[in-house]
């Protein structure tokens, strides 16, 4: 509270909020804007809550409460949020060194790397699928934008492992890698994308018997609900170029049009909170949030998926909590979760089970993950898929296929969070098991499937664009907030600038797909 009074109330940023659906103050910083709606958030909880069994927390046993945020105040936390959404914002204004093999056999990030397997059972890294990518002397690159690279001229760069902006930086030199040299920025995370697909998520028909009564909230408020929805399927990090080297980070994003409720106001990312390197390219610009009419997003990466049918997935993250991953994040080093832990490489985009280690609200004192896997019976429709390992855009085509051909489904689980010393929303790391509840089933529809176009692109995700019921919970979650903030507006800007509505491109999810998007790769088409 002191480090917001301090820092913050003088420049117009208020000491707190009247509600999570109050309207964002350009004063205050992300990560500010973040610590008000989780002290609001935090206001409006119960002392006292009860699990679906009958236990009372805080207890005995048990000093915490269920559904409750710890630490949103950490003056350490705070100052890492702030620096990890700045420096993934200053990336794509920088050039930066590509060199996959130092990613792959000096701190594990498996880009074009592949995990191995001796017959004890040790993993280890293969690199030779690296030296097709790595070019003598010649891969670094500077940016399309030539005012940026201006800025920069009489500035050394410090190389980390992850600091770049596009695919172009790779110079690849495989004849397959055809199209890898791109004119825009991607995504600071999941920058390669398949396509997005328009789906249906439904609740269930016995939500009534599935949830208790004060569980059903949101959008598990009743059964039968439906929503609109747009899928964005996309790969590893923003320097992936083939498909096969992208092997284990991959992301299911899902935004639900039309849903009623209140909804919480994400930040804007002001000019006081921006780099001076950033100020100089924006001119000191002022970036307002990119809102939008009653959607909700749900995020999801790829997840090791249960080992029986309607079983515990592993629904974990590579590190605890934002001061933990911040370094890791930035500077490349090791996930903190065991390897054979860790998400199996698949050659469908439809093969995964989707998840999030981050939890959600699930109305006032109560918390839940959710994830999504294919429904009973769905795999057999993936029996024909190509397995080209060479093709740059193996899970595109495979995707493309399958939806050409038929709908499929992924049903939705949730799992309560029935203790909060066991599981907890602070360390990601922690596997809850508690039983996982069918509560929806989302259905990508049998349609056309576009290449990954200016549309797709320009879609903005946010972790804290959705209803007041599913408040975003723990440390992962609070990280995510500015730093979504700071690439999604960087990005943009750079992409498309100022265009004669004021907007800056972001697509509008309400509106129809134009006939007609410029495509964001080229193809052998």
């Amino acid at each position: 509270a002191s480090l917001i009074r301090d820092n913050y109330a003088s420049s117009g940023c208020p000491f707190k909020i009247s509600s999570l659906t109050a309207k964002f103050q350009s004063g205050c910083s992300p990560e500010t804007w973040q610590t008000l709606l989780s002290a609001k958030y935090d206001s409006r909880l119960p002392t006292q809550t009860q699990n679906t069994r009958g236990v009372t927390f805080p207890n005995e046993h048990c000093s915490l409460n269920l559904g409750r945020e710890y630490g949103f105040l950490n003056d350490e936390e705070v100052k890492a949020n702030l620096r990890m959404g700045s420096i993934m914002g200053d990336r794509m204004l920088k050039e930066g060194q590509y060199n996959p093999v130092a990613a792959c056999e000096g701190a594990g990030m498996p880009n074009c790397c592949k995990f191995t397997e001796d017959s004890d059972g040790r993993f280890g890294f293969d690199s030779r699928e690296c030296s097709d990518v790595l070019t003598t002397g010649a891969n670094i690159q500077p940016l399309p934008n030539s005012y940026f690279s201006e800025i920069f001229k009489n500035e050394t760069f410090t190389h980390h492992n992850y600091i770049f902006n596009t695919p172009s930086v790779t110079n690849p030199t495989h004849p397959s890698y055809r199209g890898a040299e791109f004119r825009r920025v991607g995504k600071q995370v999941h920058g390669k994308g398949q396509s997005c697909v328009e789906a249906t998520f439904e609740t269930v028909s016995n939500l009534n018997e599935v949830l208790p009564k004060g569980l059903r909230v949101g959008l598990f408020d009743k059964s039968g609900q439906r929503f609109s929805a747009l899928v964005r399927f996309a790969g590893n990090k923003n320097f992936t170029v083939k498909d096969a080297h992208d092997i284990r980070i991959r992301s299911m994003a899902i935004k639900l049009r039309m849903v009623k409720g209140k909804h919480i106001q994400i930040s804007g990312v002001n000019s006081k909170s921006q780099s001076e390197t950033a100020q100089k390219a924006f001119n000191y610009y002022d970036f307002p949030p990119f809102e939008e009419t009653k959607t909700v997003d749900l995020l999801n990466i790829a997840i090791r998926g249960p080992d029986t049918p309607n079983g515990i997935p592993f629904n974990i993250f590579v590190a605890p909590n934002s001061t933990a991953y911040t370094p890791g994040f930035l500077d490349g080093l090791p996930p903190a979760i065991p390897i054979d832990q860790i998400t199996p490489f698949h050659f469908h985009p439809l093969n995964y089970t989707y998840g999030s280690a981050a939890a959600l609200a699930l109305g006032r004192g109560a918390a839940m993950k959710m994830h999504f896997t294919p429904c009973e019976g769905e795999l057999e429709k993936l029996a024909t898929i190509s397995q080209d390992l060479q093709d740059p855009e193996l899970q595109f085509h495979n995707l493309k296929y399958s939806l050409e051909e038929g709908s499929f489904s992924f049903c939705v689980f949730i799992q309560l969070q029935e203790n909060p010393c066991i599981e907890p929303v602070e360390d990601a790391t922690i596997r809850w098991l508690t039983e996982p509840r069918l509560v929806a089933k989302l259905t990508l529809h049998q349609q056309t499937v576009y290449d990954y176009d200016f549309y797709c692109d320009n879609t903005v995700y946010h972790p804290y664009r959705t209803l007041v019921e599913h408040f975003p919970l723990g440390s992962i979650q609070r990280s995510r907030h500015p730093a979504y903030g700071f690439s999604q507006s960087y990005r943009l800007m750079i992409n498309n600038g100022i265009m004669g509505d004021g907007s800056m491109g972001q697509t509008d999810p309400n509106r129809k797909r134009p006939e007609f998007s410029p495509v964001y790769r080229c193809t052998d088409t």
